[in-house]
């Protein structure tokens, strides 16, 4: 897991999503809060919205 200090800033659900993300060595992560969207894709994940799956 990355012990990285932006992920502080995030709220609670958006920095597990990331650090499960990054346990699991997940391409993509389903996140839509704007700055979980900014890290994830720092970290190199592929971010999709909500709206992106409904579509």
């Amino acid at each position: 897991m990355s012990p990285d200090n932006k992920l502080e800033n995030l709220d609670y659900g958006e920095r597990e999503a990331i650090l499960l993300a990054e346990e699991l060595s997940a391409d993509a992560i389903l996140i839509d809060e704007k700055d979980g969207r900014r890290e994830a894709a720092r970290l190199g994940f592929i971010t999709i919205g909500t709206l992106s799956v409904l579509n």
